[in-house]
């Protein structure tokens, strides 16, 4: 199903355009469950395509680099796992910001390639990271469940704060 689809989308859109990415990530992540070496094929396709049609710090980009490493990582590669969440972790602190989820997740993906490694001291200073992260992230959700952060949203829909 998801080889028609893509089949369609590429034949459409390009291989290298974002919805095309999103039906290569849906793929890739059904795919990656037994077939590890398609699943490489198909993302370092993807990556490169996407590269020569998008910005280099185009999210779609970013998801890609992350998922290739992910399958570097379960087979074992981990030297190239690390240089992937090492390159998608720039691209989301620039992109989307330190204290975002998606930033918290390659962090911890190369907390767990350090491991790998035996690196422990690296591998505990990123989770520690990612843990005063999530701490924040958690402590703002909390106050705004209490109506003590706005996010601007009462002045939206033209309520007073």
């Amino acid at each position: 199903m998801f080889q028609r689809a893509l089949q369609g989308y590429e034949k459409t859109l390009g291989f290298g355009q974002p919805d095309t990415m999103t039906v290569v990530q849906n793929w890739g992540c059904v795919s990656s469950q037994n077939k590890l070496t398609e699943t490489e094929g198909l993302f370092q396709r993807a990556l490169h395509s996407s590269e020569k049609m998008l910005d280099i710090e185009h999210p779609s980009i970013m998801m890609v680099v992350q998922s290739l490493g992910s399958v570097y990582q379960r087979q074992g590669k981990l030297t190239e796992a690390k240089g992937l969440y090492q390159r998608a972790l720039q691209t989301c602190e620039k992109i989307l910001g330190p204290e975002q989820g998606t930033t918290v997740s390659v962090i911890r993906s190369l907390g767990l390639v350090y491991q790998a490694q035996d690196k422990l001291t690296e591998a505990e200073v990123l989770y520690q990271r990612a843990l005063k992260t999530l701490d924040a992230l958690a402590g703002v959700k909390k106050q705004a469940s209490k109506g003590k952060v706005d996010f601007g949203y009462r002045r939206k829909i033209g309520r007073p704060i």
